[in-house]
């Protein structure tokens, strides 16, 4: 946990990656649970989409903290 402390405060872009990531995450599972006309399937692919999205962004900044570049990048 301290390592991620670390990322964000010598990288302040990263640390708004992260955030504006998790505000879309956010956005996006009140508007599905709030909206009582779609299917329960449609619902669980979306809501496994953002939670894999936010999954990338999260391993793209542990990976710049490392040295790597990208998220598939070499060092």
């Amino acid at each position: 946990m301290k390592t991620i402390l670390d990322i964000f405060k010598k990288n302040k872009g990263a640390l708004f990656f992260i955030i504006a990531i998790n505000l879309f995450v956010l956005i996006t599972n009140l508007t599905v649970w709030f909206d009582g006309t779609m299917s329960a399937g449609l619902i669980t692919g979306i809501l496994i989409f953002v939670t894999i999205v936010d999954l990338l962004a999260v391993l793209q900044v542990w990976r710049e903290y490392k040295g790597y570049e990208g998220l598939f990048g070499r060092r």
